[in-house]
């Protein structure tokens, strides 16, 4: 899990604030039996998730439907950062936050309408701190777990790591931006160079002599 907590120079909108991956190398093209898997449990479980792929690939998804907690705090600041322990706590949205205390599940089923998430900023007065989680892939041996069943991406992503990221989609900043590797992935990576290197010079045009 990641805790995050801060203050933002300025205003930003809540559609704007992304967190996710982006490959500006691409990735591979997996059997099609497991690109069904994955896409399927990417629409199920991140029906929020902008999936992108092509020459670059990205997957980017609103902060505010990503994080598993959020907490505002006045801008006095909400005490200290404690990891795994953040409470929801909304109110200071106002509106329909300000009415009654509301749970992780009811702030995702509110900006799930593009309306409301377009409608709400991150506001430079308060403190956010976003709690995020997940534990389908693994940063050791780079394979996404589905119950019983796995799938190495290692290759798929062409050796190149996940990141936890967090960025501007208007002004293109990143806000945080941390890549996971591992001693597997290296392999991968390593791998991807040789064949790449491979194929640049079977492409090659000859030299005159």
């Amino acid at each position: 899990s990641f805790t995050l907590k801060g203050r933002f120079k300025r205003r930003v909108k809540f559609s704007d604030l992304l967190i996710g991956h982006e490959f500006n190398d691409g990735v591979l093209n997996p059997p099609n039996w497991q690109r069904k898997l994955i896409l399927g449990f990417l629409n199920r479980f991140f029906p929020h998730l902008d999936v992108k792929l092509g020459r670059t690939a990205s997957a980017l998804a609103p902060v505010v439907l990503e994080c598993k907690r959020l907490k505002v705090s006045g801008a006095s600041g909400g005490g200290e950062l404690n990891k795994c322990d953040v409470v929801e706590d909304t109110a200071l949205l106002g509106d329909y936050f300000a009415e009654k205390p509301r749970s992780p599940a009811e702030r995702l089923r509110y900006f799930r309408r593009a309306e409301n998430l377009e409608g709400h900023w991150f506001e430079p007065g308060l403190e956010y701190t976003f709690e995020f989680y997940q534990n389908n892939l693994s940063f050791v041996d780079y394979k996404l777990r589905f119950g019983l069943l796995s799938i190495g991406i290692g290759k798929i992503v062409k050796g190149n790591p996940v990141q936890f990221l967090i960025k501007d989609a208007q002004t293109k900043d990143y806000l945080c931006y941390f890549q996971f590797w591992s001693e597997r992935l290296l392999r991968f990576r390593q791998s991807a160079s040789v064949k790449q290197h491979a194929a640049a010079e079977t492409t090659e045009p000859d030299k005159p002599v």
